[in-house]
């Protein structure tokens, strides 16, 4: 449930127009004066992208045409960098066209300049503040049911379902191009039996410190999934070669050996690494998976 608005309320006035400021804040003075808004006035876009870097607005009042600026980009470009604040558009004329899309493209509603008084446009902006909240917060619960929808609440990582999906999309792609499609596995064996031994909080810490060292050597092109347990899969796009896949996994490797395992555990917890390539046969992603866990149970233990 969205949070109700204070009494006082941060406006960010974007206008370049000397004579439609001083005509605007004119018709903010009884609510400047009681306390209930505070405004600041930019004249450029550049410096309205600078405001809501360095502070946060209830809303913005934003003109569409600007020095820098002009149009309904104005509203796309200031939404990219500021999704909390309301925006409400000024114009100097009641075009219905230009105010759908004003809409369409994220802003909560519009106002004809010189065509309201205090009362009206205080209402008006409170009105746009509390609909953007619950559109908000809305989104932002959508967000986060997504992401724990498709990520492993413990690493954080993408689960086997966006793996796959990622992993697919790639795949297909290889195939239009006629190129090697290749993906990675990485295995820790001995899971239970630390567990067993040392408890499940420990061993949890343990993958999300071994999962943070491995993401520190992806690109930003790639994808580490947690499919199981102690199971992940790699997906890089530009790692094709038997060269490039034995540095990753003797980097990868090399972050196990210098993990810090608890006193007593030495031989108990394994590292297995391998990949398949597309050449092998497999119809899909999800074959192609499938031949990465037979050979992880085939792979020689690294402890």
């Amino acid at each position: 449930m969205s949070q109700p608005i204070g009494r006082t309320l941060s406006i960010l006035l974007v206008e370049d127009s000397p004579g439609d400021s001083r005509l605007m804040l004119e018709n903010f003075r009884p609510a400047i004066n009681a306390g209930e808004v505070v405004v600041q006035v930019v004249k450029t876009l550049a410096l309205a992208m600078d405001a809501v870097r360095s502070a946060e607005f209830h809303c913005v009042l934003l003109d569409l045409n600007l020095p820098d600026g002009r149009g309904i980009e104005n509203i796309l470009t200031l939404r990219e960098m500021d999704g909390k604040s309301a925006v409400v558009v000024l114009t100097g004329n009641a075009n219905e066209s230009m105010a759908s899309q004003a809409l369409a493209a994220g802003a909560q509603d519009y106002l004809v300049k010189g065509e309201f008084n205090t009362e009206q446009l205080l209402k008006l902006l409170r009105r746009a503040v509390q609909r953007h909240r619950q559109t908000y917060a809305l989104e932002s619960y959508r967000d986060q049911a997504f992401f724990e929808a498709t990520h492993d609440s413990l690493t954080q990582l993408p689960n086997a379902a966006l793996f796959v999906d990622r992993a697919q999309q790639q795949y297909l792609s290889a195939r239009l191009r006629r190129q090697v499609f290749s993906l990675g596995g990485i295995s820790l064996h001995g899971l239970d039996q630390l567990r067993a031994r040392h408890g499940t909080p420990l061993v949890d810490e343990l993958i999300k410190s071994l999962v943070a060292a491995w993401v520190t050597l992806l690109r930003e092109e790639d994808t580490l999934g947690r499919l199981a347990d102690g199971e992940f899969a790699l997906l890089r796009q530009s790692a094709q070669t038997p060269s490039d896949w034995a540095e990753w996994f003797r980097r990868c490797q090399q972050q196990f050996a210098t993990a810090t395992l608890p006193s007593g555990s030495e031989g108990l917890l394994s590292l297995r690494v391998t990949v398949a390539h597309n050449e092998s046969g497999a119809a899909n992603v999800a074959e192609l998976l499938e031949s990465v866990r037979d050979a992880l149970l085939e792979t020689a233990e690294i402890s």
